[in-house]
């Protein structure tokens, strides 16, 4: 939604879409609500509240007579839109986004502890799963990438 109200024709409604994916991303229904998400939201609100005026009057003179308006100030500022571009593409589709956490489970029922009540086992091992039966012994086996 950032990257749309950026795009050539979307001057007119383009804080429509950059108060909506403000409030998309504080929502714990559809973001999950990480630090990194909470430090994202935070950054990009307190961005938008410093230079909205001038991204105002820029969408406005683009969208009635096509004048293209830049500063170095803003166009230095797309740098913080371009790792959260990336990220962001990846997890278009919501079964994409499923099989990450998947796998983020998978390895942290794998994953042998260091430190705490549960140090020196894993989840799997506590479950008192076969990995026999399973089929895989190791977080790379079962997702395909033992050697």
């Amino acid at each position: 939604m950032f990257i749309k109200a950026f795009q050539p024709g979307y001057e007119s409604v383009a804080f429509l879409y950059i108060e909506g994916a403000l409030a998309r991303l504080q929502d714990p229904r559809i973001v999950i609500q990480s630090e990194s998400v909470c430090y994202l939201h935070k950054q990009l609100t307190k961005f938008f509240v410093k230079h909205g005026a001038t991204l105002e009057f820029q969408f406005e003179q683009k969208a009635l007579v096509g004048l293209v308006c830049t500063s170095n100030l803003l166009e230095s500022k797309n740098s913080i839109f371009k790792m959260f571009a990336r990220i962001a593409q990846s997890f278009q589709r919501s079964e994409t986004c499923d099989c990450f956490w998947n796998g983020v489970a998978l390895m942290e029922d794998f994953d042998v502890k260091q430190r705490g009540l549960h140090q020196g086992t894993s989840a799997m091992e506590r479950a008192e799963i076969n990995l026999d039966d399973l089929g895989a012994h190791s977080f790379f086996e079962a997702v395909g990438l033992a050697n």
